[in-house]
């Protein structure tokens, strides 16, 4: 099965209470009742959210109700959160995160999943990507604006985490009146035959102009 992710998606209740589910999974009461009936899902959404942002996340059911909270907490300082009061980019990694574990989806397709995050977070989530896709043979097909990402997924292949083959990249861009789709080659110490030059020039204007030097 094929699943979108588009991007934007999170958890914004304090309760929830299960749902009718569909094949898809679109709405975050959907998501919510998913992972509440699933402690396996639970526990790997807690794994690789301790991984990314160093937090443990957890279904919390209301003694004597239908209803349940889902939770996240600070390792560091112990502070439980309900996920409903936690930051976008946090909110958006468990959902994200549940529809990518989902044990019958084996292609998912993510819009834009650093919108969000801190450049390090987001790191932490491409070497995520890059364990479940390896570990439970899942392909991840990821649209992107970030150089963050960009680098942290050819890092993993100049560290030998994964090799060029595992790995297809595709440069799209506007030329006049049609947009045009590049297969970009990878080596394998990660680097891109020809470079992305377009991709980093508006970076490096700005870092040329804060450094006082010329191109």
């Amino acid at each position: 099965m094929v699943d979108f992710v588009p991007p934007k998606r999170g958890f914004f209740k304090p309760l929830y209470s299960a749902v009718a589910l569909q094949p898809q999974l679109i709405s975050e009461d959907e998501i919510a009742t998913f992972i509440a009936n699933d402690r396996d899902l639970e526990g790997k959404i807690n794994f690789y959210l301790e991984k990314i942002l160093d937090k443990n996340f957890t279904v919390r059911p209301l003694l004597s109700t239908a209803t349940f909270h889902l939770q996240t907490t600070d390792r560091k300082s112990g502070f439980v959160c309900d996920l409903v009061n936690e930051g976008f980019g946090t909110n958006q990694l468990v959902y994200i995160l549940a529809k990518v574990l989902r044990k019958d989806q084996k292609v998912i397709c993510i819009e834009e999943p650093e919108i969000h995050l801190h450049p390090h977070a987001i790191a932490k989530m491409v070497d995520a990507f890059v364990d479940i896709a390896v570990k439970l043979k899942k392909k991840i097909v990821v649209s992107t604006h970030s150089e963050h990402l960009l680098i942290t997924l050819l890092s993993n292949v100049a560290k030998k985490t994964i090799t060029p083959e595992q790995v297809n990249l595709y440069y799209v861009h506007k030329d006049v009146d049609e947009t045009k789709i590049e297969k970009q080659t990878v080596d394998e110490n990660g680097q891109i035959k020809g470079g992305l030059k377009s991709f980093y020039d508006a970076e490096l204007d700005q870092l040329r102009n804060f450094l006082g030097v010329s191109s």
